[in-house]
């Protein structure tokens, strides 16, 4: 069924079931935040396909996640930080500019989780848990993550947000219709980032190595 939902364009791609803090500083998006509290709704985070956050008009992708509204902290100079969690996935069918914001038509997107591979979720599990390992040993960079899925579509949502790729990969993420599609593209992606760490890694060790000194070498 179509519904009205309120939208937030960012340069960010927002997962179901992952929290998310927003600094709200323009007047539109303060109205759209005090009508979602006002009337218990949700609002939907898409990703900016061109323009900008700030300022002007912004074109998004048709497929974004509505976002519920946790926390609401009013600050000192009026602007707003919020905190949000995903919830399920929605695809643009038209837009309205009869607001401050932007107001979708939109229809539910609902994941199709039938026929997922065991083998292949234990697989990018283990990968997702050695990527993350290599991406604190070669950046320093060290995601923490508590309350571990214990479903598949969990584990896909978790490996989604936890990958440091480009926003067409992760827009690519959760635009896919299937449970196991995601699931597969989330394997290839990670043994490719894996790769690319493990390089990044090994150059580092190499780099820190004292310089070799000309000799002998005996086993005896």
């Amino acid at each position: 069924m179509t519904t009205e939902l309120p939208l937030f364009p960012l340069h960010t791609v927002f997962f179901p079931r992952m929290l998310m803090p927003l600094h709200i500083f323009e007047d539109r998006y303060k109205v759209m935040v005090e009508y979602c509290m006002r009337h218990g709704r949700p609002f939907g985070i898409v990703l900016i396909r061109s323009g900008h956050e700030v300022g002007g008009p912004a074109e998004p992708f048709d497929i974004g996640t509505r976002a519920k509204i946790l926390r609401v902290i009013e600050m000192e100079d009026h602007t707003k930080h919020i905190i949000v969690r995903g919830l399920d996935r929605f695809i643009i069918r038209e837009i309205r500019e009869t607001e401050p914001y932007l107001v979708g038509e939109v229809d539910e997107f609902p994941l199709l989780t039938e026929g997922v591979d065991e083998a292949l979720l234990a697989r990018v599990e283990i990968r997702f848990y050695r990527y993350l390992r290599l991406l604190k040993e070669a950046q320093g960079l060290s995601i923490t993550i508590s309350n571990l899925p214990e479903d598949a579509e969990g584990v896909a949502w978790m490996v989604a947000w936890g990958l440091q790729v480009d926003l067409a990969e992760r827009q690519a993420l959760l635009s896919l219709p299937r449970l196991q599609d995601i699931l597969l593209k989330e394997e290839a992606l990670l043994r490719k980032e894996v790769e690319i760490l493990q390089m990044l890694t090994l150059e580092q060790v190499k780099r820190r190595m004292p310089p070799a000194e000309m000799g002998y070498l005996s086993f005896n």
